[in-house]
């Protein structure tokens, strides 16, 4: 089965991989395994988005703080 994944991004994503060594690869080896075996059927579309254009995100990540549940 074929699956799709769209990625969009600001800009300030990049800022959070620049340091890869503070990755604790030895505890989370066996889950980005999987991910990798996932990640062979996907076909993906990385495309970047305005920060001002991403009202929807802004909008659910405000709920999700204001609601714990």
């Amino acid at each position: 089965m074929k699956r799709f994944l769209w990625l969009e991004s600001d800009s300030s994503i990049g800022g959070s991989y620049q340091n890869l060594d503070l990755v604790p690869w030895h505890l989370i080896r066996n889950y980005w395994e999987v991910c990798l075996w996932r990640l062979r059927s996907t076909c993906f579309r990385v495309s970047h988005i305005f920060h001002g254009g991403n009202c929807c995100a802004d909008k659910l990540g405000n709920y999700g703080i204001r609601h714990d549940s």
